[in-house]
């Protein structure tokens, strides 16, 4: 090999290096951020197996067990409250196929949004995606997803300013508690809130009169018409979640399964003490057993 080939062969090889060593880097930063989930502690009695789970932070909502005569399946899918999609397995399963397709292309552009960082774009994109990509076809077809856009653009400016001001803590159930007419309509001359797209948005709502929000006697027409746009990003919103747990990193869904090869199961019970789950699974004899013959 000659010199100045040997010479561009040891700049490519570091290149390829520093290459390398930046992608394993990356890979090992990733991989810090996923939760190593536990393995079964495995305890065998003659007619019995005892399997343990540390189940550290995770509230009765997030698993559950499963079982059939070969084996034991715990099935968790922890939620992250601060994301604004705490739970992505959740949130596109139980659709139908074409719904389920558009789920999980918005989860994946959107996975990484927090309650506690987003940026007033990035939560209005959030929104408009949803209404738009999700729920129904763009190009002004529907006129309710232009006014529904209209409805939360003011209130989305002003759950940023309050968070951050410190004045609220951001959240899917605070944002939830702001949307009904009567909440709504309170923003009102609010410093914290775009007055002129929020006035705009309640002089295109149907039966709308500023003297009647004065007076606190809207129109029946109003509720209806405020209501079913309101329908649209309830479901977006909308969690099953009742843990109590404060988390904010993403935590995987994950099934953890013990296979009994040899054994039948025949019932399995389970309790929880403190933070660790104890389930005993009981098994058919193998041995022989002698029965007596009735006359």
């Amino acid at each position: 090999m000659s010199k100045s080939l040997a010479k561009e062969f040891v700049q490519l090889s570091a290149v390829g290096l520093s290459t390398l060593l930046k992608q394993s880097a990356k890979i090992i930063e990733t991989a810090a951020d996923v939760v190593d989930w536990p393995k079964f502690e495995v305890v065998h009695n003659p007619s019995s197996t005892v399997l343990t789970f540390n189940l550290g932070d995770l509230d009765a909502s997030e698993f559950e067990i499963t079982h059939n005569d070969q084996a034991v399946r715990l099935n968790i899918r922890p939620f992250c409250p601060d994301y604004l999609i705490p739970n992505i397995g959740r949130f596109t399963s139980g659709h139908s196929t074409d719904k389920r397709e558009r789920l999980s292309k918005f989860a994946s552009a959107h996975q990484h949004l927090r309650w506690s960082t987003c940026t007033v774009d990035e939560l209005n994109g959030f929104f408009s995606e949803w209404i738009f990509g999700v729920e129904g076809e763009s190009g002004g077809q529907f006129p309710w997803q232009a006014r529904a856009v209209a409805m939360l653009k003011p209130v989305v400016s002003g759950a940023i300013l309050a968070r951050d001001a410190g004045t609220c803590k951001l959240s899917a159930a605070w944002f939830r508690q702001q949307l009904p007419l009567d909440t709504y309509v309170t923003f009102l001359n609010s410093e914290i809130v775009d007055q002129q797209a929020f006035i705009d948005y309640l002089n295109g709502l149907p039966g709308f009169h500023i003297q009647e929000c004065q007076e606190n006697n809207l129109s029946p027409k109003c509720y209806e018409q405020h209501g079913h746009l309101v329908m649209q990003v309830v479901e977006l919103l909308a969690t099953d979640q009742k843990s109590s747990v404060v988390r904010t990193e993403r935590r995987p869904d994950r099934d953890i399964a013990h296979n009994f090869m040899s054994k039948t199961v025949v019932s399995a019970e389970a309790v929880r003490i403190e933070n660790r789950l104890e389930i005993t699974v009981k098994h058919a004899s193998k041995e022989f057993v002698r029965l007596k013959v009735q006359d």
